[in-house]
């Protein structure tokens, strides 16, 4: 089986949450937008999506490990001909599918609330910025999918204690991948930094507008952050491989 077949098994055993979410993110978005200049809409259309969607997102991304074991599908999934790293990485694509298709309307109107919201014309490089940020978002999923894979794969590895051990792994992750990944950015530091102009919004008093201020991102900061990713990833392909029973 290939990596685009599994990844068609991924997003159809998702498809229904996937119209569920959308539906109600959508909904959240024109109700927001609708009553701009209540005080509750910001609640609404801003918070409600950058609160829940990461929420979201993490519980999926562990379930689409766990689903195999409580479906009975596992063994199924690891007797396939094909290696453990093309059915993480199927799962992977999945969840950066649904990742994409999710916060794409959320993004939207997130951006459509601000513009009804504030009275003057946004910065002439505000909409490339947004966007520029919103693609660095995909960046931060990507890094984040291994180290859960990792915890929930870790879960499956041992016999007793499978909920903290996959905690411990998860927390552990997150600490040893800023660590490596800061240490191998020190080491790429000859990279150059990426230009980007963050907005600040003001909203009440005398002024009411977007400022945009110059910061950068290093490229070494991107680069080692996919590098520790990937050997994250190895590892969980590793760890499925010769140490979890089915």
């Amino acid at each position: 089986m290939s990596l685009l077949r599994l990844y068609g098994k991924e997003m159809r055993a998702s498809l229904g949450d996937i119209i569920m979410v959308t539906a109600v993110i959508v909904l959240l978005e024109i109700l927001a937008i609708l009553n701009y200049d209540k005080p509750w809409s910001a609640a609404l259309g801003v918070m409600v999506p950058m609160v829940g969607l990461p929420l979201y997102f993490l519980s999926t991304s562990f379930e689409s490990i766990h689903r195999e074991w409580n479906e009975h599908t596992a063994y199924w999934l690891l007797s396939l001909p094909v290696r453990e790293e093309v059915i993480l990485g199927a799962k992977t694509l999945a969840l950066l599918s649904r990742f994409i298709i999710l916060t794409l309307p959320a993004a939207i109107g997130i951006y459509l609330f601000f513009d009804k919201l504030i009275p003057v014309p946004f910065p002439p490089d505000f909409t490339s910025t947004y966007i520029g940020l919103y693609v660095l978002s995909w960046f931060l999923f990507i890094t984040v999918i291994p180290i859960v894979f990792l915890a929930a794969v870790s879960r499956h590895a041992v016999q007793r204690w499978g909920w903290l051990v996959q905690a411990l792994i998860f927390v552990g992750g997150f600490w040893a991948f800023g660590k490596v990944s800061a240490w191998l950015a020190g080491l790429l530091d000859f990279l150059p930094w990426l230009s980007l102009r963050v907005p600040g919004i003001m909203i009440g008093g005398p002024q009411r507008g977007i400022t945009m201020a110059s910061h950068g991102i290093p490229l070494s900061m991107v680069v080692s952050g996919l590098l520790v990713a990937g050997l994250i990833f190895y590892l969980a392909a590793l760890l499925l491989r010769y140490r979890v029973e089915v």
